[in-house]
């Protein structure tokens, strides 16, 4: 039985192959006849199916009347004198006049019906809805397979062998609407990370170049190291700085040699929406304290985190303009950029390296009026500024900077007219916490992020938490209007020694049995590790069962959390 193409009216033997070599849709009259061809294909492999069946049927029947006169004429045997065998006496299903021919015909059906079946599968990706999607629905799919910047940076390297690369050699109307959609394009993450880098896992610069024809803007994610040799990574910086005016989006981890590329970037950078600038070092290795300026001109930015651990940097922003920020900085600093600063809606104000620039004037409250989210390492900061929109609070205080914390927060809020309703606690003494917790009933989240500097404190909060047996009424309850109280640790390796379950279920199933308590939610947010145990899991369980929503997260979904609630940038 023959089964090619030619059984298509209407489509030739070229066009067939053309077809199933791409993924190109047919045109109207091409489906209709690849339909019609479908259609005959299935009602003959009907026909071929119920023929091979019947064959094996009377191959069966044939076999049992062999095995049954195989018994009678055994039975017979018994009856007989013995006598020397006869290995050509007796019956045999192979000298069956009819066996070897239908066995054979049976081969020959079902060799069709493969045959057959192989075609019928090709045509059938023919018309595939796939084939048909509009680019645009296809350059959406597409989309959802790139990787997360994080991702990318992970993988420390570059692969042609991942999205979106990968999409422009499956066929050519996919090349073709992959090379069409300029988001697939815009992110670029160099990652040097060991002095045993080999620079060829690095991006070629043909790719680069590739990529950024292709974008309308980009994502850039760029990671120096002291480590490993300058003249690449300048290189490679040089070569993206060349298409600044297309930064939309721009993570930096700088080095002594890359810092003065910086100032070449001024007035160069229309689009910048979003900064991440990390520098580990201060002023060490530099003949002047660095400096960054190049900001200041951008004209659309409204997102700028800068992460400084050992000193700090002189920044210029256009802080009229910006929307978020985070900074690690003196009070002045911070101040000087707060002030000119209304639309800011998040701000991480990391107070650092030193302790001068506080005042004591009334003249000195800085208005946020837009501000929402508010994440501070001292107390002091509050007493500086009025934020009407405030209700997302985050507490990061070393233990001398705590004493004061009820009395500023109540100022903060009575001079802002603001109600806070959910509140974090990083760094900090659970004696204070449960004190915040008393002092503002509007509070109805809590969000204990746990490493190994507060993992005491948070044990000690827990166990402030949980409702004995033994107590009465709402009044000895800490906290009962608390609807949310979840845990989660930004700890790389989530050590189970600092996250303690048993406290925190213990902690949730008390609330949840307590008339007096609004408890609803409850959630384990993870940035890594293999999450809580095997009786904790099935705690948890049991809470949902009994309709309560507990998530536990681990991994990327997670770190976007965690980043949120720690005001960290965000990509």
């Amino acid at each position: 039985m023959q089964s090619d193409s030619s059984e298509i009216p209407g489509l030739s033997q070229l066009r067939h192959d053309e077809l199933l070599n791409s993924n190109e849709a047919p045109e109207d009259n091409e489906s209709s006849s690849i339909r019609s061809a479908f259609l005959k294909t299935t009602a003959a492999l009907s026909s071929l199916n119920d023929e091979i069946s019947r064959l094996r049927e009377r191959l069966e029947q044939l076999e049992v009347e062999y095995r049954s006169l195989s018994d009678e004429q055994a039975q017979n045997r018994n009856f007989q004198p013995r006598s020397p065998p006869d290995f050509k006496s007796g019956p045999s299903l192979s000298d069956s006049h009819d066996s070897p021919i239908l066995r054979e015909k049976l081969r020959e059906l079902e060799t069709d019906y493969r045959t057959l079946s192989q075609h019928q599968e090709q045509n059938l990706t023919l018309l595939s809805p796939l084939r048909r999607l509009p680019p645009e629905i296809l350059a959406e799919i597409f989309y959802w397979t790139l990787p997360s910047a994080r991702t990318s940076s992970l993988r420390r390297g570059f692969s042609a062998r991942e999205s979106p690369w990968l999409l422009t050699h499956v066929s050519s109307h996919w090349r073709a609407v992959a090379i069409s959609t300029p988001p697939l394009w815009s992110l670029i993450t160099i990652f040097f990370y060991s002095s045993k880098l080999r620079l060829n896992s690095l991006y070629p610069n043909p790719m680069i170049e590739a990529q950024v024809a292709r974008a309308q803007r980009l994502n850039i994610h760029f990671f120096g190291a002291d480590e490993c040799p300058a003249a690449p990574q300048l290189e490679l910086f040089q070569l993206l700085a060349k298409h600044s005016s297309l930064w939309e989006e721009v993570s930096l981890q700088l080095t002594p040699a890359l810092f003065p590329l910086l100032d070449d970037l001024k007035g160069r950078l229309p689009l910048l929406r979003k900064v991440f600038i990390q520098w580990d070092r201060g002023g060490h290795g530099q003949n002047t304290a660095p400096s960054i300026d190049f900001l200041e001109s951008a004209p659309s930015l409204v997102d700028v985190g800068i992460y400084n651990e050992y000193g700090s940097i002189a920044v210029a922003l256009p802080a009229y303009q910006l929307t978020r920020y985070q900074l690690d900085a003196p009070w002045k600093t911070h101040r000087g950029i707060l002030a000119l600063a209304p639309n800011v809606s998040e701000a991480r104000i990391s107070v650092q390296y030193e302790t001068d620039g506080w005042t004591s004037s009334s003249d000195d409250i800085i208005e946020l009026p837009a501000l929402v989210h508010l994440y501070v390492t001292t107390p002091r900061v509050c007493d500086y500024i009025r934020a009407p929109a405030l209700y997302d609070l985050v507490l990061s205080f070393k233990d001398g900077d705590e004493t004061s914390v009820v009395t500023t927060l109540q100022s903060l809020t009575a001079r802002s007219s603001c109600a806070i309703k959910y509140l974090g606690f990083s760094s900090f003494v659970a004696a204070r916490a449960v004190a915040i917790l008393h002092t503002f009933p509007s509070i109805i989240e809590l969000r204990l992020v746990v490493a190994g500097y507060n993992y005491l404190q948070v044990r000690t909060l827990l166990e402030n938490l949980t409702v004995s047996d033994t107590e009465g009424g709402g009044s000895d309850v800490v906290a009962p209007q608390l609807r949310d109280i979840s845990l989660g640790s930004p700890m790389r390796l989530a050590s189970t020694s600092y996250l303690d379950y048993d406290l925190f279920l213990k902690m949730v199933r008390s609330r949840r049995n307590s008339e007096d308590c609004a408890l609803a939610t409850s959630a384990v947010i993870l940035h890594s590790g293999s999450g809580p145990d095997v009786k904790a899991l099935s705690e948890i369980e049991a809470l949902r069962r009994e309709g309560m929503d507990f998530p536990v997260m681990i991994g990327e979904e997670a770190l976007d959390i965690l980043d949120y609630w720690l005001c960290h940038s965000r990509y």
